[in-house]
Order: C-alpha cells, then sequence, then structure tokens
C-alpha cells in the first residue's frame, strides 16, 4: 500500500476511530477538511449522525487519495486506491 494513502487512513482513524465508543484526543469537526463534506450547509457544517461523518470522511478520501493526485496515478494505482476506500467504507457501514 501506497505510504501516502496510510497517512490517511491513519489520520482518518485517529479523527474517526472504528469503535464509536472510543474516545479519542481528536474532534472530528476540528478537522476542518474533513468538515467540509458534512450535509448540513452554512458555515457550521456539522456531521449529526454516524453516517454522515462515514460519508464525509468517505469523500475526504477520495479528494486526497485520487483528486489531488490525479496527475500523477496511473489507472491501475487509481481503481486500487478506489478499491481500498469502498473496502474501509463497507468496513464502517457494517460496524
Amino acid at each position: 500500500m501506497d505510504y501516502k494513502l496510510c497517512g490517511r487512513f491513519r489520520t482518518l482513524r485517529a479523527f474517526f476511530p472504528d469503535e464509536s465508543d472510543k474516545s479519542t484526543d481528536y474532534d472530528f469537526h476540528n478537522n476542518g477538511s474533513i468538515r467540509n463534506y458534512c450535509p448540513n450547509g452554512g458555515s457550521e457544517n456539522k456531521c449529526n449522525t454516524e453516517v454522515d461523518k462515514i460519508n464525509a470522511a468517505c469523500l475526504w478520501l477520495f479528494e486526497q487519495i485520487i483528486i489531488n493526485n490525479i496527475d500523477s496515478l496511473s489507472k491501475e494505482k487509481s481503481e486500487v486506491f478506489i478499491i481500498y476506500i469502498m473496502i474501509w467504507l463497507s468496513y464502517m457501514l457494517n460496524l
């Protein structure tokens, strides 16, 4: 797995752990770039439910891994990264 990809997943897990009852030193809403994908409009951009958080996190991962690196990624590497994101999404939705 790509080093950058691992770093993005590490960041995400710090702000949004697998166990929803697990406390974290990081507040999900303090990560502005993830919060930008929360569905509530206005300046709040707050994710109110776990599904909102998962959705925002998935879109953030897609942006960080695919969109920001689209020029340097091969088709095969893009496909692999998308598969990793989909595996993460499936895992989180099944918790």
